[in-house]
């Protein structure tokens, strides 16, 4: 069972806007390649940490950490998903 969200939780409204976004930009299939989730994890991993570090220290330094981290897994995400239409057009 999923725990309930708290009340007013930032990072975890942070995280589910980040997934919304990824979605929006993930074409259908791309989650299959190994080589994405490969492309993918270091960023992922430092905005996990970087979100918990701001959590247990709220200051707009931390806040800053988490905006640039956020942004990068958008960043490499965006790649992927051209990479990986790049690569389904040359295959088709």
């Amino acid at each position: 069972m999923i725990p309930a969200e708290r009340p007013r939780d930032p990072g975890a409204a942070l995280c589910r806007r980040l997934a919304e976004r990824i979605a929006e930009i993930a074409p259908v299939g791309l989650g299959q390649a190994d080589w994405v989730w490969e492309m993918v994890a270091e960023p992922d991993a430092s905005f996990v940490i970087t979100l918990s570090a701001w959590e247990s220290d709220p200051s707009e330094e931390a806040k800053a950490r988490v905006k640039e981290a956020y942004n990068s897994v958008l960043d490499v995400w965006g790649r992927a998903a051209a990479e990986f239409d790049r690569q389904e057009q040359e295959a088709s």
